[in-house]
């Protein structure tokens, strides 16, 4: 039914369009909807803006194509407490009434390439905005307690303990994620899902880790055709 505004006292209300007319033609309203035609059909008013009215009952439109709007992903970063107590950090997806959850190695959160070259989190489904990659990398990084646990990362700290500051694993970028990301810029043209985590085996350390999570943060934001973030300690890191 379309909307109308009182020229008597300014109300806006919803009413049937043969009536809407006959109130714009008395000189008593104006339109704010265009006025749809009604047609009756047996004992139901038909009106072309998909309001039907049995004779008796009250109105009630039928659905158009694009009268739901898609979901809007909500994103945040926030403790996921998990059944044995532990608090550990974690980005957060709201959407369509459910809630996602991606917690582990900062420099994976975009772990997949759609079939236009886009990066995207497998774990949420949706490419996560750069803010929040930077929050939750600055999050890792201040509470190693709060992590989940990967594997890979632990053994690596373990061994550039034991080894000390120049053990390789805290200072060259993986080499499994460097071949991924090759094999994903050559399969762009095949137009095909491709993974970029690489091999969970790989040891990096958290120096490697976190310089990993920057380049792609920084690469994140060219693509979104921001500034760039030079002062990554001002940033908090």
């Amino acid at each position: 039914m379309p909307r109308i505004k009182s020229l008597l006292n300014g109300e806006i209300s919803n009413v049937r369009g043969d009536i809407a007319k006959e109130l714009i033609r008395m000189g008593v309203a104006e339109a704010i909807d265009p006025i749809e035609e009604v047609t009756r059909k047996g004992r139901i008013a038909v009106s072309t803006d998909g309001t039907v009215q049995p004779d008796g009952e009250a109105a009630y439109r039928v659905p158009k194509p694009g009268d739901a709007k898609p979901a809007a992903p909500r994103f945040y970063v926030d403790d996921f407490v998990n059944i044995g107590g532990d608090r550990l950090v974690s980005i957060f997806l709201e959407i369509g009434g459910q809630t996602r959850r991606f917690a582990g190695d900062p420099s994976r959160i975009h772990d997949r390439r759609d079939h236009s070259g886009r990066e995207f989190c497998s774990l949420l489904g949706f490419p996560v905005p750069v803010d929040i990659q930077k929050e939750y990398l600055r999050q890792w990084k201040r509470n190693p307690a709060k992590r989940e646990y990967v594997p890979s990362i632990a053994r690596a700290n373990e061994l550039s303990k034991q080894d000390g500051l120049t053990w390789q694993a805290d200072i060259l970028p993986s080499n499994a994620v460097m071949a991924a990301e090759k094999t994903a810029r050559e399969s762009l043209q095949r137009g095909v899902e491709i993974e970029l985590s690489g091999n969970d085996k790989d040891l990096r350390g958290d120096a490697a880790v976190i310089a990993e999570a920057k380049r792609k943060i920084n690469e994140s934001e060219k693509l979104a055709g921001v500034e760039q973030t030079i002062n990554w300690k001002k940033e908090g890191f």
